[in-house]
């Protein structure tokens, strides 16, 4: 009797432990996957732009492609390099990029 006793109280404790286990990493990965979908989700809201030539005019961009500002960059006083960029399109992750890039090539 007494080891029955011992038995049921082992066999208890093992399933407490894997019950205990089971909903701790369970819990934990819920966490962690709501963590990656909230940073995909603010980088899809985070605006991005981008800087094209179209004719004569360079234009950003914004994202969904709709058009944020027109310069008064002239392409043809731009570096080579860049106006060659400029016409495949050059992408910027946030507001400071683009500015930074626009306050270097305007004069």
């Amino acid at each position: 009797m007494k080891l029955l006793k011992y038995l049921f109280l082992f066999v208890f404790i093992i399933i407490a432990v894997m019950f205990f286990w089971y909903f701790t990493e369970d819990h934990r990965d819920a966490k962690g996957s709501t963590l990656v979908h909230s940073e995909a989700d603010s980088l899809q809201d985070a605006p991005s732009y981008y800087i094209k030539i179209k004719g004569d005019r360079i234009i950003i961009y914004n994202k969904d492609h709709s058009v944020y500002e027109y310069t008064d960059l002239e392409p043809e006083f731009l570096p080579e390099d860049i106006t060659l960029e400029l016409e495949r399109g050059i992408h910027f992750r946030n507001q400071e990029e683009l500015y930074e890039f626009l306050e270097t090539y305007s004069s």
